[in-house]
């Protein structure tokens, strides 16, 4: 379970149920269920300003349906914030898709990112991430080495007085995965499991490249995917649904 973006409808024909959302002219939300033979589409009006009562009445009105996932047309004037919070607590109930739309992001935030990776692409100074482990020999490194990336997650969701469901959500992974990560001191997650358990936290840039370390994995100046990440990490925007967008935007790929 959890949230995957997608550029055009094509990547819904396989979903229990289309919800199709619009700006009503109303004060009150509608709803209106049509049982077509391909695919079930609810069509959902929300008042100007009401987004996220719109998606509430979608899930409370599907929520008592045997379905596993749902797609949302995103409006352009949705923000993936707004998004985010209404969704958050339905990752482990449902698959859902989100179709994107330009306009969910201004075109000048994916012009500045073009000028970014055409700057950085392939120059690995500008990737460089002093090791804390750098000069030390190898029985100093080994004793440095106190602490894993699981230890490290849970440590840092402590200091930060966080909860751990709190940090699990934001990072779009379910309990499931993350009773793993809490259990097993020698986890090795994926490099993407690492990357948004870094943003989830609000990691500064040395502290997220630590925390990768520690995962066995650092930021590459030769992958535009590290280079997006980095260029997010740096400028402190740790919204994950904004990183995921210009990420599909660039590459077809999402964390």
């Amino acid at each position: 379970m959890g949230i995957k973006l997608c550029k055009d409808m094509k990547a819904c024909q396989a979903v229990d149920v289309l919800v199709d959302l619009y700006e009503a002219n109303d004060d009150q939300v509608q709803i209106k269920y049509l049982n077509k033979p391909q695919q079930s589409v609810l069509k959902v009006g929300y008042p100007q300003d009401k987004l996220a009562a719109g998606y509430q009445a979608a899930f409370d009105y599907l929520s008592n349906m045997s379905i596993e996932s749902i797609c949302f047309t995103v409006l352009p004037n949705d923000t993936f914030a707004e998004v985010q919070s209404v969704l958050k607590d339905y990752l482990e109930l449902f698959d859902i898709y989100l179709v994107t739309q330009a306009a969910l992001l201004p075109k000048l935030k994916y012009e500045v990112m073009r000028q970014y990776l055409d700057k950085h692409f392939g120059l690995v100074e500008t990737m460089m991430h002093k090791s804390i482990y750098e000069n030390l020999s190898v029985g100093s490194v080994l004793e440095k080495v106190d602490k894993s990336f699981s230890e490290t997650v849970l440590e840092r969701i402590q200091k930060q007085g966080k909860e751990e469901h709190e940090v699990y959500k934001k990072a779009n992974i379910d309990r499931k995965h993350f009773s793993k990560i809490r259990s097993n001191k020698d986890y090795k997650p994926k490099k993407t499991t690492a990357i948004a358990l870094g943003i989830a936290l609000e990691l500064s840039l040395d502290d997220f490249n630590d925390l990768l370390e520690k995962a066995g994995f650092v930021l590459s100046s030769s992958s535009k995917f590290d280079l997006i990440v980095r260029y997010f990490v740096e400028r402190k925007i740790y919204d994950l649904f904004e990183i995921n967008a210009t990420l599909f935007e660039f590459t077809n790929k999402t964390l």
